[in-house]
């Protein structure tokens, strides 16, 4: 049986986290204290998105958290088929067609103290969250501002590693949050673009679609590969290179890219207005491309 056959209504359901090796209501989900994912961000994770029952670019996702953990010497407890499966029995579990699913898996119990050696098998958590498709009900843009806060080098060990230890994400949502933005966007060590905490940059200029390059140390997000994808498809021109900050003072449209929020449209940048109108011509045409593959693509 399928997850889109087996839902039954959200009233009725309870929610499940897989945790220590089986399902349970998320009241009696715990993790040790002495998890090394705990105590030193020692772990990885992904996060997906499932529309309609389908759960979209699942392989690229788990490729990803295969190769994190691999970069952080982590054995996966499961393979990506169990994953997938487990995937399955989530949305299942928790009665959700149109899902946020979030994987971890961190290094395990150990004894306090940074060496990973002593630790005990790894451990497997899978929360799975009802959440409607976002494309097309944003109205407007958001806002967005220069973040003090440096993303990590291409030389530092967890750059492009999307690991548990994300403190200049949260130091930039912070400085967001001071500053009355509703997002904000972090340079690399160069003073180049690097990222929003969360989210890939796009920029649109002269009839280009412009994005920081991800051989520059950036996180390689799935949903920018696929906007990077579809772009190219129907022939409009994109460059993956160094952007700086005057780039994006002059863009012409802006938008950021993520799993949980999809296609982000900016409408200000810095205190002043990106563009025209909001969505911009070329991102409206990023959000229908986005919104049809959704549609079509991911496993049923």
């Amino acid at each position: 049986m399928s997850a889109r056959e087996s839902v039954v209504p959200r009233s009725e359901a309870v929610e499940h986290v897989f945790v220590d090796g089986d399902w349970r209501p998320k009241e009696e989900a715990r993790v040790s204290v002495f998890d090394h994912g705990l105590l030193y961000g020692d772990g990885v994770y992904e996060g997906l998105r499932a529309y309609g029952g389908r759960v979209f670019m699942a392989e690229a996702h788990l490729q990803r958290i295969a190769r994190s953990a691999r970069c952080l010497g982590i054995e996966l407890p499961k393979t990506t088929r169990e994953i997938t499966a487990l995937i399955e029995q989530g949305m299942a579990r928790n009665s959700v067609s149109d899902a946020y699913i979030r994987l971890l898996v961190t290094r395990g119990v150990g004894p306090i103290g940074p060496d990973p050696m002593p630790c005990r098998e790894p451990q497997l958590i899978m929360m799975v969250r009802d959440i409607p498709p976002l494309h097309g009900q944003r109205q407007g843009g958001i806002r967005v501002a220069l973040s003090s806060v440096r993303r990590c080098g291409v030389d530092s060990a967890t750059a492009q590693i999307k690991s548990l230890n994300y403190l200049p994400t949260i130091l930039g949502k912070r400085e967001a949050n001071r500053m009355g933005v509703d997002d904000v966007i972090l340079l690399d060590p160069r003073g180049f673009v690097a990222e929003a905490p969360v989210a890939n940059v796009f920029i649109v200029r002269d009839g280009e679609v412009l994005t920081p390059s991800r051989a520059s140390g950036i996180l390689e997000g799935v949903t920018c590969a696929v906007v990077l994808n579809l772009l190219r498809e129907v022939g409009i021109p994109v460059v993956e290179k160094d952007l700086t900050p005057y780039d994006l003072s002059v863009a012409e449209e802006m938008f950021l890219t993520g799993t949980h929020e999809e296609i982000v449209p900016v409408g200000e940048y810095n205190g002043t207005a990106v563009g025209y109108s909001v969505p911009g011509p070329l991102t409206v045409r990023v959000l229908d491309m986005f919104r049809e593959a959704t549609r079509h693509q991911g496993r049923a």
